[in-house]
This record gives structure tokens, sequence and C-alpha cells, in this order.
């Protein structure tokens, strides 16, 4: 949705480690039947939802693994809002908004 924008070259292959890391998780991990994808190229930011319909987790009870510390760590690294959210038998989602400028 929107008008795409540009993002720096460096910037969107961590936004693309990103999404890859959260895809090979839910392929090895949540039995998804489902992943669905929304991006919005915004007026002062691009917004991306990847969400699955898989089994999910309890957030509080699970360690970090390294994939989940990536995600983390590389949206900080560009300096992008991140969230992720999960519940046992509700699935798995992401969100991510990373400014333009």
């Amino acid at each position: 949705m929107g008008e795409e924008k540009p993002i720096k070259k460096e910037d969107s292959i961590i936004i693309f480690r990103i999404i890859q890391e959260f895809l090979s998780n839910s392929l090895k991990h949540s039995k998804a039947k489902c992943i669905f994808t929304k991006i919005c190229f915004e007026n002062e930011h691009l917004y991306i939802k990847v969400q699955d319909n898989g089994v999910g987790f309890n957030m509080e009870t699970t360690t970090n693994t390294s994939g989940l510390i990536n995600m983390s760590s590389r949206a900080q690294f560009i300096k992008a809002e991140y969230h992720l959210k999960s519940a046992e038998r509700e699935g798995t989602s992401i969100e991510l908004k990373y400014n333009y400028s």
C-alpha cells in the first residue's frame, strides 16, 4: 500500500533479514497454515507486519532464542520500532516501523 519510497540499501538488507528470520522461525516451529504480510509505504515511515496462524508461544516463559534476539537487535541497529507478539494457539507476529530519514 502507498507509494513506494527509497530505503537505504544497507537498511533494506537488514529489513529483509528480519523478515527472513521470522519466516524461517515460522516454517520450523509454528505449524502455521498461512503467513500474512502487510507492507505500507506511509508518509514518514515504512510499516511491515508479518503474522502466522501457527501454534504461537508464551512470551513470558519462552527464553529469547538467537533468532528472536537477532530480529530485535537488527531492528535496533536501523533505529526501527519492533514489536513481537505471540500467544499459545494464537500465532506469532512482528511489526516493524522504519523511518525513512
